[in-house]
C-alpha cells in the first residue's frame, strides 16, 4: 500500500501449501477468492502527520497524542507530562488544562491525499457530565460546517487534498472530557455494531496468507517500557506515540480475513511479557490459524535502529564483548529463551500452528552461525541449546534497491505492478 515517506508495503513469498487452511467467510464480509494465497504483507503504521490510509473506522486512532500550548515563558507539555502531572489519564481522558498553557490540542486526518478515501463528513464522539462540554471542543484546520448542537457528538465536513487535516483543541474541562471516536458517516452504522476496521483497508489487505506486525508494535525503534502492563489498551484514544497497536487488533484483523499473523516481539521484553502474549494469542488466533513468533527485528542494523543497541547492551553483559557478533549471539540465545516459552504455552494440539523464526540479512550472511549456534550462551548454562534447534524458520530480509523502494518514483509502482 502506497505511502508517502518512502517506506511502503514490503511483499514477501509464501511457498504453497497444501495444509495452509483459511476459513470461509460470508461473500459480503470477505470478496477475496484465493484459497492458498502466495503473499505475505508487512502492516506499515501510518504516521499521523502524513498518512495515507487509516486501518480503523475511528479516525482518532491514528491521531496524534494530546499536546499543550504553552503561553509565553512555558514549555510544552508531551503525552507523558500530561500523564505524569495528571492533566491526563494513561488512556487520554482530559482532566483539566496544565495552569500556564492556553489549551490541549491533538491533530487527525493529517494530510491524506485525495484518494484516500478520507474525504467526508465526519462526528466526533465524547463523553463528559459537563453539559457544556461540548462548546469546549473546538474542531479547526481543514474542518468546515461544524455542528455541535446535540450533546455528546460533533460532526464537521472534511475534504482529504493530501495538505489539509484537522486540529482539536479543549479549550476548557468543566468535567473530565472524553474523546470516544471520530467516524465518517458513512461507516456510523458499522461503528455502532462494533465494527473496527475500515472495510477499503480490510480489502487492500486480503488474499495474504501472512500479515507481519512489527512496525504496528515501533519495535525497531521503541524506546518505551516493555512491561506487560504497560502495552496499549484497547480504549486508549490514540495508538500513534504509544506501545503500539493493541494485540487485539492484531488478532481480531488475522482472524477477520484469514491470515497468520507473524509478530515481532519487543527487544527487551520479560519472560512474564512473552508468556502473557502467547497466552493471549493461543486464546484469541481461530483454530485454523498460524502464528510466526520473532524476537526483535533488524539486530543487525546498528547504524538505524535501537533494537541492535538491545542485544549489544546484551551482549556486553554476558560475554564483556560488544562486536557484532557477539550481538547476534546474544540475540540468538535470547530468542532461544523465547521460543521455549512459547513452545510451552502452545503445547499439545496447537504447537503444529506454532512457527518460531529467527532473522537474517543478505548483507552480512556470516553472521547467521553466531545466531544459530549462539556457542558462548549455550556454554554459558547446563541444559542450553543452540538457538536453531528451536526454531522452524529462517527469515532472510534480501536487498531490493535498484531505487524500486521509493514510492515517489511512479515508474516503479509499473515494475512492481508488473512482477506481483
Amino acid at each position: 500500500y502506497p505511502v508517502r515517506n518512502g517506506e511502503g508495503t514490503i511483499i514477501v513469498a509464501w511457498p504453497h501449501d497444501p495444509a495452509w487452511t483459511r476459513p470461509e467467510r460470508p461473500a459480503e464480509r470477505d470478496p477475496g477468492t484465493l484459497r492458498n494465497p502466495p503473499f505475505g504483507m508487512v502492516l506499515h503504521w501510518p504516521s499521523a502527520n502524513e498518512a495515507s490510509h487509516s486501518p480503523f473506522l475511528n479516525r482518532l486512532k491514528i491521531a496524534t497524542e494530546w499536546r499543550s500550548s504553552p503561553q509565553s515563558g512555558n514549555a510544552q507539555m508531551a503525552w507523558a507530562d500530561l500523564v505524569a502531572g495528571g492533566h491526563i489519564t494513561a488512556t487520554g481522558t482530559i482532566n483539566n488544562i496544565p495552569a500556564g498553557h492556553d489549551n490541549l490540542v491533538m491533530d487527525a486526518l493529517g494530510y491524506m491525499p485525495a484518494e484516500s478515501g478520507a474525504s467526508g463528513r465526519y462526528r466526533l464522539f465524547y463523553s463528559s457530565t459537563a453539559p457544556d462540554a461540548g462548546n469546549n471542543i473546538w474542531i479547526m484546520g481543514g474542518a468546515s460546517n461544524t455542528d455541535n448542537s446535540v450533546p455528546g457528538q460533533i460532526d464537521f465536513d472534511f475534504t482529504a487534498n493530501g495538505s489539509s487535516s484537522v486540529t482539536i483543541l479543549i479549550v476548557g474541562v468543566p468535567a473530565p472530557i472524553t474523546l470516544t471516536a471520530m467516524v465518517k458517516h458513512d461507516h456510523l452504522d458499522r461503528h455502532a455494531a462494533g465494527e473496527v476496521f475500515d472495510p477499503a483497508w480490510l480489502d487492500v489487505i486480503r488474499n495474504n496468507r501472512v500479515l507481519r506486525f512489527g512496525d504496528w508494535q515501533r519495535v525497531d525503534r521503541y524506546t518505551g517500557s516493555a512491561a506487560w502492563a504497560d502495552r496499549t489498551p484497547v480504549n486508549r484514544v490514540t495508538y500513534d506515540g504509544a506501545a503500539g497497536v493493541p494485540f487485539e487488533h492484531w488478532f481480531a484483523v488475522c482472524n477477520l480475513v484469514g491470515a497468520d499473523p507473524w509478530i515481532n516481539i519487543l527487544s527487551p521484553a520479560d519472560d512474564t511479557y512473552c508468556t502473557n502474549l502467547a497466552a493471549m494469542a493461543r486464546a484469541q488466533l481461530g483454530p485454523s490459524r498460524r502464528i510466526y513468533v520473532e524476537l526483535s527485528n533488524k539486530v543487525w542494523d546498528s547504524t538505524n535502529w535501537v533494537t541492535a543497541d538491545h542485544f549489544r547492551g546484551l551482549a556486553v553483559a554476558q560475554f564483556g564483548d560488544n562486536s557484532v557478533e557477539a550481538c547476534m549471539e546474544a540475540y540468538g540465545g535470547r530468542s532461544a529463551e523465547v521460543f521455549a516459552i512459547w513452545r510451552a504455552e502452545w503445547a499439545g494440539a496447537d504447537a503444529a500452528r506454532l512457527r518460531t523464526v529467527l532473522q537474517g540479512w543478505t548483507g552480512v550472511a556470516h553472521h547467521d552461525s553466531y545466531i544459530m549456534d549462539a556457542p558462548r550462551w549455550v556454554a554459558a548454562a547446563s541444559g542450553r541449546v543452540a538457538p536453531w534447534t528451536l526454531a522452524t524458520d529462517f527469515a532472510l530480509q534480501n536487498v531490493l534497491d535498484g531505487g524500486l523502494r521509493y514510492d515517489w518514483m511512479p515508474e516503479n509502482l509499473a515494475v512492481l505492478d508488473g512482477w506481483f
